[in-house]
């Protein structure tokens, strides 16, 4: 395949502006409030559109389009799940999460319920959540950068390199410039992908493509995939064929059916973990507060909701487009056919990608390779920034150097950012050369899934409970966090072991592995363990300052004197459950 030169200059510009912004935005960057938080001045829609910069990964630009052209209705779950978590943020967490004027989920955590122990196993959340989440990422940079871009740094594949080049920038850029220079540029990188998006969906139209004609259509056919299949000397070798339909396994799945990748339990688990996965996510969480007010971080949620609905529509229309007219096009272009068999993408990520070049030539396909690149850029800066704010503020700032001067504070998360981005992109390397991962259509939607249904089992228990539930203690915090999460990384490892024909046994084993989502278990254990731990340890003594902090969550101006008086009047605190606290009953 050719180097295609329009990817190439725009990936050039963006990483020469993002270096300009990053070292403009230094400037500007003085104390540990600017570098995490942005000074918390961002406005409601900018930062809206940040906040869908920071939360449409490559899942959500390649993974939804992927899992349409691959699953169909299967993979509409994705678009529906993504956008669906974006309500319960907005409903229960922003607003509050502002007012309490904490920096991140483990600050939080450990002042609602004064533990330590708390605060730092969800530093260890964070962490796996966002390690979890940069090895997709830097997947979709490496496919991206094999089939638009092509070069290769010596001794390395296209796709490393990509994945390499990708991880540098962006480790330079979020080290350099913090949430500042972080804001500018996902603001930019989503209305451009936004546009990429529109672009191919444009493109289709004027080729002919008309959306409910092709879906009525495409909807009786069976689903034709490829896999792998074991080669003899010339090693592996490519095979099509029709997928069993898990709900009704007497026929096989169809476009236009649910049931090609999952089972209805496991139906209703993958939406479920993705819509309360993203109250879990550390980097959208600390978007919305850098909001000045809470109000503001509840207006910025609002504006999410929406302009997270109009980016799916177009999502999953392109996977459609692609479904409908890839087989044409794979026929008439020569430089795809490795990519495909019979007609069909071996990797379906690649599916706007080839699309975009069939239908508007290199040019469109520069510019959705160059949206691919700010799509997941854009996230990665997100993820950076959480994770070495958990790491330097959570752990650094507040148990080894609680004296540390500001500046002192800044350059250990700069340091975290190395560190992170480094493990991240061996990580990432590792994944990609196990094999495992080739089993599941659209595998950056699948490993996203597993993230979201990590937080929402680990941490959103926890966290809607600190900030609704007064009688919520730091035990049942503590054991909610250790079964939600530890239950859900159990799981995705048995069901890892299973896929790659690791793990056997009795047949009840063998049929929990093969689920590959858990949210619908480790959630209802996660709330089970919180609400059963608290209830235990009532005798606690109620962390000191909570009906302060209850307050500030909750209180509105004309309540605050009202919750003073109460206060005065020796009444028991909210924390205590006899009077509940403004909006905590």
């Amino acid at each position: 395949m050719t180097m295609n030169t329009a990817a190439v200059v725009l990936g050039v510009i963006f990483i020469i502006g993002s270096l300009v912004v990053s070292l403009y935005a230094r400037r500007r960057t003085r104390t540990v409030l600017d570098f995490y938080l942005a000074g918390r001045r961002i406005g409601a829609f900018a930062n809206a559109s940040a906040i869908c910069g920071d939360y449409f990964s490559a899942a959500s630009f390649l993974g939804v389009a992927a899992a349409v052209y691959v699953s169909g209705l299967d993979g509409v779950w994705f678009a529906t799940g993504f956008a669906a978590g974006l309500v319960p943020v907005l409903l229960f967490l922003a607003a509050p999460l502002r007012r309490s004027g904490a920096f991140t989920i483990p600050e939080f955590l450990g002042m609602r319920f004064g533990s330590r122990a708390v605060r730092l196993t969800a530093v260890v959340l964070i962490q796996l959540v966002v390690f979890m989440y940069l090895v997709p990422q830097l997947l979709g940079l490496g496919e991206t950068w094999a089939v638009a871009i092509g070069a290769a740094l010596p001794g390395l594949t296209p796709f490393d390199t990509g994945m390499l080049v990708g991880a540098l920038v962006m480790v330079a850029y979020v080290g350099v410039g913090g949430m500042r220079a972080a804001t500018w540029q996902q603001i930019f990188f989503f209305w451009f992908f936004f546009s990429a998006v529109l672009m191919v969906v444009a493109l289709a139209y004027l080729n002919g493509f008309r959306y409910l004609p092709a879906l009525a259509d495409l909807a009786p056919e069976p689903l034709r995939t490829v896999h792998e299949a074991a080669g003899e000397e010339a090693g592996v070798q490519w095979q099509v064929r029709d997928d069993p339909n898990r709900l009704h396994p007497d026929r096989p799945a169809r476009f236009g059916e649910p049931g090609h990748r999952y089972g209805a339990a496991e139906q209703v688990s993958m939406v479920l973990g993705l819509a309360l996965g993203t109250c879990g996510l550390p980097h959208i969480i600390m978007r919305h507060l850098t909001s000045p007010t809470g109000r503001l971080a509840r207006d910025a949620g609002t504006y999410v909701v929406i302009l997270a609905t109009l980016y799916y529509i177009p999502a999953v229309m392109a996977g459609v487009a692609a479904r409908a007219l890839l087989p044409g096009i794979l026929s008439q272009d020569s430089r795809y056919a490795p990519l495909a068999v019979e007609g069909y993408l071996k990797s379906p990520e690649q599916a706007v990608l080839i699309l975009a070049a069939g239908l508007g030539g290199d040019v469109a396909m520069g510019f959705v390779a160059a949206g691919a690149f700010a799509a997941i850029l854009s996230t990665m800066s997100g993820l950076l920034l959480s994770g070495a704010a958990a790491l330097s503020h959570d752990v650094y700032a507040a148990d080894i150097d609680p004296r540390a001067p500001e500046r002192r504070q800044i350059l250990v998360g700069r340091l975290a950012v190395i560190a992170i981005g480094f493990l991240g992109l061996v990580m990432g390397a590792a994944m990609r050369r196990t094999g495992v991962l080739q089993t599941y259509p659209s595998v950056l939607a699948v490993m996203v899934s597993w993230v979201f249904a990590l937080a929402g089992a680990g941490l959103f228990p926890a966290l809607l409970a600190a900030i609704w539930w007064p009688r919520a203690t730091a035990r049942g915090a503590l054991a909610a966090m250790l079964v939600g999460g530890g239950g859900t990384l159990l799981w995705i490892g048995l069901h890892a072991a299973h896929v790659g024909g690791v793990i056997s046994g009795p047949p009840w084993l063998e049929a929990l592995a093969g689920l590959s989502q858990p949210s619908i278990v480790t959630v209802p254990l996660a709330a089970l363990a919180l609400v059963l731990g608290s209830l235990r340890s009532q005798a606690q003594t109620a962390p000191q300052g909570l009906q302060d902090l209850w307050m500030r969550m909750h209180g509105t101006a004309a309540e605050r004197p009202a919750v003073r008086l109460v206060e005065v009047s020796g009444v028991t605190d909210p924390a205590g459950g006899e009077v509940a606290g403004p909006g905590g009953g």
